[in-house]
């Protein structure tokens, strides 16, 4: 039996539709926002005539929360979230896409109260490429380290950095990375007790190995358009890391013994989704999804569906 001290411990991942379109991995997530897969189309960038509303928010009801194919909570989940944009002035005659900038914030509740999670992001966009930052939060445990303001190893925040490309409308391909370098395990160790006899570990065997800190994440996605403004997305993400992997065997290196991690596919899936619309001036969206996600690594597999009410 192997016992890992950690600030916590799940199974987690669905296909984030390139990072904006995180949300619309089950149309909830911090990641709905970021630029990829906004809320507000896969290649929106604003101009200046479209920050006269730049605040964008609203909720989704999700089946369940499978990020990156991991599930938190084992159970539905609202999740609430709200951001601002705001795009550069042109530098240049024409009609030039410009950089943009946004800042939100994002929540996760299971329905159960099993699990919460309470992020705060950052992203400029540019033609293309992206880049963003996020710190997730997880108000879950009920010790010291669950306070907001402790950025300690025992903290309970993870911050991530990331950086992305979205093809042309003609080419709707996107990829993107995202690394942990901040986290709850500066220098993440594990206990085996008993002795492990497949890997020929003694009992009380002191293992480090790559954790929450260090770990990354990669992901390719690709749109099709159907009829009726449905979209269909294949997604296939692969990570590194304890964070996200889940079958790794042991290294020994005289008295040293590491966790012999590598780099496995984690989320595997794909997810139609279609948004309607209501009203005519002050348009609500109203974006359903359904996701067939898979994690070979776990070995486990999730049909998720997903409503939500967006002012646009």
């Amino acid at each position: 039996m192997i016992l890992v001290k950690h600030f916590r411990e799940t199974t987690f991942l669905i296909f984030i539709f390139s990072l904006g379109y995180m949300k619309a991995q089950a149309k909830g997530s911090l990641h709905q926002f970021l630029p990829a897969n906004s809320s507000s189309g896969r290649d929106t960038v604003l101009s200046e005539s479209a920050t006269s509303f730049p605040v964008t928010f609203g909720f989704d009801l999700v089946s369940r929360y499978i990020w990156r194919g991991m599930d938190f909570g084992v159970a539905p989940a609202f999740q609430p979230g709200v951001s601002y944009s705001v795009a550069t002035k042109r530098i240049v005659k024409g009609d030039q896409p410009v950089a943009t900038f946004q800042i939100g914030a994002w929540a996760s509740y299971a329905v159960t109260g099993s699990f919460a999670e309470t992020d705060l992001y950052a992203t400029l966009r540019f033609p293309y490429v992206w880049i963003g930052l996020i710190d997730y939060y997880f108000p879950t445990e009920t010790t010291a380290k669950d306070r907001y303001f402790n950025y300690g190893r025992n903290t309970a925040h993870i911050y991530e950095a990331l950086i992305g490309f979205d093809g042309p409308e003609n080419v709707p391909l996107s990829v993107f990375l995202g690394y942990n370098f901040h986290g709850p395990d500066d220098q993440p160790v594990m206990t085996i007790t008993p002795a492990d006899s497949i890997n020929q570990l003694p009992a009380d065997t002191t293992v480090s190995y790559v954790g929450w800190k260090h770990s990354f994440y990669v992901e390719g996605s690709y749109s099709f358009q159907l009829k009726g403004d449905v979209e269909l997305t294949l997604i296939l993400g692969g990570a590194y890391g304890k964070y996200y992997t889940q079958n790794s065997g042991y290294v020994r290196n005289g008295l040293d013994v590491t966790v012999n991690q590598r780099f496995n596919i984690v989320n595997a899936g794909v997810r139609v989704a279609k948004t309607f619309e209501l009203g005519e001036k002050h348009k609500v969206q109203l974006p359903v999804s359904v996701s067939l996600i898979t994690n070979p690594d776990a070995r486990k597999f999730y049909f998720v569906a997903g409503i939500g009410i967006w002012n646009q």
